[in-house]
């Protein structure tokens, strides 16, 4: 592995050992998804989206997810907020 790769992998592991398992859920979720929304990521954790909405919201605080707009919910087919990964290295 080069040193790119390496410092990545160690950057993640730090940010995996500094949050919650339900965060660390709900961090997955959206580096997985493409621009989800709360309700999105409850259905894709199959947790209840009060479950997700303050693991977002904590996320946010910690500089590892951001808004990203919003469109239609594909769950609830309102305009709602989407999150994005903030560094995609991670």
């Amino acid at each position: 592995m080069t040193g790119v790769q390496n410092t990545s992998i160690n950057a993640y592991q730090l940010v995996l050992n500094s949050i919650g398992r339900r965060q660390t859920a709900v961090y997955e979720a959206i580096k997985k998804g493409i621009s989800m929304t709360n309700s999105e990521i409850a259905l894709y954790l199959q947790l209840p989206i009060n479950q997700v909405t303050p693991r977002t919201n904590e996320l946010v605080k910690k500089g590892l997810v951001r808004n990203n707009g919003k469109r239609e919910c594909n769950i609830t087919h309102q305009k709602c907020m989407t999150w994005e990964i903030v560094n995609n290295a991670l």
